[in-house]
């Protein structure tokens, strides 16, 4: 509910620590916010993530692009949108939008993006109130270098549980939760 409350102090720092293990093909930043998407019309109340797309897009993901394209990295200012979210605020690929959160120290912050894609997920809730944006614009609106969450992806998923046990012993004392995929995603 307060992500902001979460965040990691040095990400770049604990993802290099992290890379150094032999059984990580990447890592990947993530950061969660919430605020309004506004269509020069009207606000629509939105929960949203800044990641790295083309990391990203490497590890797969549970959406369907239904219009547009998906995110990449070159998309500074590019916005994915849920399907809901498109249809509540009448917007589609191409359009501008404003995006207002608090950031991180509770200011107000605003900044413009164009629509580049609208996704489908799994759950219409979620399709209702979701956007994507791309981590540095994240991190500028919440006016913040850091992230709430890193992402490990794994050579081989055999080596989840022995991964897991070192990180919670290298980088648990420092105050990080090392969750594994089963904990988090209860649809698989």
């Amino acid at each position: 509910r307060s992500p902001e409350k979460y965040l990691i102090d040095d990400p770049l720092q604990l993802r290099k620590k992290i890379m150094a293990h032999p059984e990580v093909e990447d890592v990947m930043a993530r950061i969660q916010f919430a605020g309004l998407l506004n269509n020069g019309r009207t606000d629509w109340p939105i929960i949203g993530e800044g990641g790295e797309p083309d990391r990203e897009a490497r590890l797969g993901s549970f959406i369907k692009i239904s219009e547009g394209r998906g995110l990449k990295d070159s998309d500074t200012f590019g916005v994915l949108v849920g399907e809901g979210v498109a249809r509540s605020l009448k917007i589609k690929p191409g359009d501008h939008v404003t995006l207002v959160a608090n950031a991180a120290e509770g200011a107000l912050n605003s900044l413009d993006f164009t629509v580049v894609g609208v996704f489908q997920s799994f759950s219409k809730d979620f399709d209702a109130r979701a956007v994507r944006i791309s981590l540095s614009a994240a991190q500028e609106l919440l006016y913040t270098p850091k992230v709430n969450m890193l992402v490990v992806s794994l050579r081989h998923t055999k080596d989840t549980a022995a991964v897991a046990e070192a990180l919670k012993k290298e980088v648990g004392p420092a105050g990080c939760d090392i969750k594994v995929w089963q904990e988090l995603e209860d649809y698989y």
